[in-house]
């Protein structure tokens, strides 16, 4: 599914009933107001693909490092991009000497990796990068030229 909203539910399935999008994980206590139905025990949210651009634009934060013991030029995992308006990494190190770290993209989720950016950390700092309004790219993962203990924070807004 691509993110078309954010919230701070639990999903714990999914699937599609008579054309209607079903999600589990309701809390108990949900009114049922025409999208919620079920009793005590369960209760299930129905409605249209559409409806979840009502929930709120997708954002959220994350990372494929934090605080993580890493290898040089080791690249973490690969980490969602696609989907979100305004992007921000931050990134910092607990090593004893400048971190630089290579920022790569999968533009089309082919597993054709780019450098997109090059950024140089200095010890006990913290750098936050701002990508450009509107940029996009389907994946991001990092590096680092040294071995250390990395954060790469992703928030999405």
């Amino acid at each position: 599914m691509k993110p078309v909203a954010s919230h701070d539910r639990a999903i714990h399935d999914f699937c599609v009933w008579r054309g209607l999008l079903v999600l589990s994980g309701v809390e108990g206590d949900a009114t049922q107001n025409g999208h919620v139905f079920g009793n005590a025990d369960v209760k299930l949210w129905y409605g249209a693909i559409d409806d979840l651009w009502k929930l709120g634009k997708p954002s959220g934060h994350g990372s494929p490092w934090k605080g993580t013991p890493i290898e040089a030029n080791q690249p973490s995992d690969p980490y969602l991009m696609a989907g979100y308006d305004k992007k921000t990494l931050t990134l910092s190190h607990d090593g004893t000497e400048t971190v630089t770290f290579d920022v790569e993209v999968d533009f089309y989720a082919a597993s054709e990796w780019h450098r997109y950016q090059r950024i140089t950390v200095p010890t006990g700092k913290v750098h936050r990068f701002d990508f450009p309004e509107g940029y996009a790219s389907h994946w991001v993962r990092v590096k680092a030229d040294k071995n250390c203990r990395a954060t790469a924070q992703l928030m999405y807004e």
